[in-house]
């Protein structure tokens, strides 16, 4: 099968769950014997450097910049025209360009837009193909939105912020109808685009991972990695710092708590027993020694595609239910579900204390992994969606 991958950011490096989630995508399509076309959105924050990606994707790689650092003039066009700002900052007449151009050269058998970002395009495709166009949801973004509005503390701020939600949530349900259909990375997200959009189309397709699995090494020693330019992390590490982190060395004060992630200001981040590697390059060889990993997320919406690679890689998961949310998981079997400091704290111990006990949760963790996000099987479900829906066309 040809696709079409149009990415709001580009897949490579995997610089944080948006860009891994796409790479999966690709690297799981190409590995079942697929032609992917990529068509990558470059920007200051996630900018296009073809030597990150696999040699076989050189060649089938373009990308145009976007300048998508908020301009006060634009933001004001845009609450004059009343369309969403978060959106028009990534529509490009050069992008336009080069899908027609793409569309026009190429015959595919489906295209995917992968992320909410990439539908300003969806006028070109619709006028320059008749295949059938699959949105892929990482989350309900507006929800993001109208939870980083429910935590500012500036009025003005907070007011600017729901004004910004409400554009994009009426966007982005007017929307979910024009595609032919949409897969979404988490279960919650399937059942609740279903409920709040005409489009029936709708198919759960998680995020894939390799079919081959590392050994499990074990270690006194937790982690945590993940973006802090995303807020939802921010409030939950420093909750994990302030409320448990203290007394989990007053219990051994050998344990370390090694963090990494991008946008990392070290200093702010330094205390007892804290290692901090600010971003690394390779997060699968970052959490290699380690053993235990912490998710104290609140908020937020999607799957911590983070969890499920540390699932794969036989860690320990100590997660708020929020975090685990999408995740089939059993608690106490292949993941632990922590509710309060309380549970956190006595749940770290536990592993700690039982070892044993330990690996086999952690083997557990591993085999849901494989069995519900091996490549084979979440590549297979999708191009059977994409079949279908050609079928149906």
């Amino acid at each position: 099968m040809n696709l079409l991958q149009v990415t709001s950011k580009p897949p490579f490096p995997g610089k944080d769950g948006g860009c891994k989630a796409m790479a999966a995508l690709t690297n799981g399509l190409i590995l079942q014997g697929n032609e992917v076309q990529l068509l990558c959105i470059a920007t200051q924050k996630h900018p296009f450097n073809i030597a990150s990606f696999p040699p076989s994707l050189t060649e089938k790689t373009k990308s145009v910049f976007i300048n998508t650092k908020p301009n006060f003039i634009k933001a004001v066009l845009a609450f004059i025209l009343n369309k969403s700002y978060n959106i028009t900052r990534f529509d490009s007449p050069k992008m336009h360009q080069l899908v027609k151009q793409s569309l026009q050269q190429n015959k595919f058998d489906a295209i995917i837009l992968d992320s909410l970002y990439t539908t300003p395009y969806l006028p070109t495709i619709l006028k320059n193909t008749t295949c059938p166009v699959i949105y892929r949801a990482h989350n309900i973004e507006y929800e993001l939105w109208e939870a980083h509005a429910k935590t500012e503390k500036n009025i003005f701020k907070k007011l600017y912020l729901q004004h910004l939600a409400k554009r994009l949530k009426k966007y982005e349900i007017n929307f979910l109808t024009e595609v032919t259909g949409i897969a979404c990375i988490s279960p919650e997200n399937a059942i609740q685009i279903k409920n709040i959009s005409k489009n029936k189309r709708v198919s759960y397709i998680p995020f894939s991972i390799n079919d081959s699995l590392p050994k499990i090494a074990t270690s006194k020693k937790l982690f945590f990695i993940g973006s802090f330019e995303w807020e939802p992390n921010i409030i939950g590490l420093k909750w994990f710092i302030k409320n448990v982190w203290g007394k989990i060395i007053d219990f051994d004060s050998e344990i370390e708590f090694h963090i990494a992630g991008k946008g990392m200001n070290r200093k702010e981040w330094e205390g007892k027993n804290i290692v901090c590697h600010g971003e690394v390059e390779n997060a699968e060889k970052f959490i290699e020694p380690f053993f235990i990993m912490p998710v104290p997320l609140f908020n937020g919406s999607g799957v911590r595609i983070k969890i499920i690679e540390a699932m794969a890689a036989g860690k320990i998961i100590i997660a708020t239910p929020k975090a685990a949310e999408g995740i089939p998981y059993t608690h106490q079997k292949n993941i632990f579900i922590a509710q309060s400091e309380n549970e956190f704290i006595n749940y770290i111990k536990y592993c700690i204390l039982n070892p044993e006990v330990a690996i086999s949760i952690s083997l557990e963790a591993q085999k849901l992994a494989a069995e519900q996000y091996g490549n084979r099987k979440v590549m297979h479900d999708f191009i059977t969606f994409i079949n279908k829906l050609k079928e149906d066309e």
